[in-house]
């Protein structure tokens, strides 16, 4: 049976003043299909079993590291008699300095990968040392160790993406104003947002940013965030039992005939139709 998902929320796991939190789960037992407000990766320590994410399941295993977006659904389950034990860290976008940014931006979807036993020993120091800092976060420059070592995990991740395929190396990253635009809008999209708005918080005048933003991503700011929301609405479609006129409105459409016409423009077939077929 296909769960509507649950909602994390920053004010219930943020918690405190810190960006950036991390826990250690053993999972006996199913997580349900959630999502959440904020940035999530975790690293497998040991045990086997499944992840579903977006409606595609993966398999976990030691080394098995996902990243997920605020745009993401997946569930958890340990295979049978496993425990699976995990590092889980949370994070909210007032953490993403340009490196991290220009991972969102080229990466821009969840994944997972493996990492092999000696890039795995490197990522576990990583997670090992913000989880010892974060018992002493009270200490002078912590929220700044454990930003440099969440930086140092996604450079390791980039590189493994690169290696194993998933992700190709670029060198026309683009320009800061556009990587800080597009990295707000995946935090924000399911909310109300203007060109002006997000031109403001990158500090650029809206006929710059306009212009800016489609030489930079070959696209306008309008079908950007729309893309983003579609993307959104179809994984919800395909993993929630939610009618379709709540997945456009949690999605940041504010008319269903618009939801109806543009999902249709893109994927060939009206939302509902799309999740029958998907179904079968």
């Amino acid at each position: 049976m296909i769960m509507d998902p649950v909602r994390l929320t920053n004010s219930d796991y943020m918690g405190g003043n810190s960006a950036i939190r991390i826990f250690r789960h053993y999972l006996q037992d199913k997580i349900e299909l959630h999502w959440h407000e904020f940035y999530e990766i975790a690293l497998i320590l040991k045990g086997e079993g499944n992840h579903s994410l977006n409606g595609s399941l993966y398999r976990l295993e030691p080394g098995s590291l996902l990243f997920l977006t605020p745009a993401d659904f997946h569930l958890l389950e340990p295979d049978p008699k496993q425990t699976l034990v995990l590092l889980n860290m949370i994070f909210n976008n007032e953490v993403l300095s340009e490196p991290l940014q220009r991972l969102m931006v080229n990466s821009s979807e969840a994944f997972q990968t493996i990492f092999k036993q000696e890039e795995y020993q490197s990522l576990l120091a990583e997670f090992e040392f913000i989880w010892c800092e974060q018992q002493q976060e009270l200490k002078v420059g912590s929220d700044l160790l454990r930003k440099g070592a969440l930086e140092r995990i996604m450079l390791l991740a980039e590189r493994n993406l690169q290696l194993t395929g998933v992700l190709k190396a670029k060198t026309d990253y683009l320009k800061p104003a556009i990587r800080n635009a597009i990295t707000y809008m995946q935090y924000h999209f399911r909310e109300p947002l203007s060109l002006a708005k997000v031109a403001a918080h990158s500090n650029t005048s809206t006929n710059y940013f306009s212009e800016l933003f489609h030489k930079e991503t070959g696209s306008s700011f309008q079908i950007y965030l729309q893309e983003l929301r579609l993307r959104f609405a179809s994984s919800l479609l395909q993993a929630s039992e939610l009618s379709v006129i709540d997945i456009c409105l949690a999605s940041g459409f504010n008319s269903i005939s618009h939801f109806d016409r543009t999902f249709k423009l893109k994927f060939g077939s009206t939302p509902s139709t799309y999740r029958r077929q998907q179904r079968n």
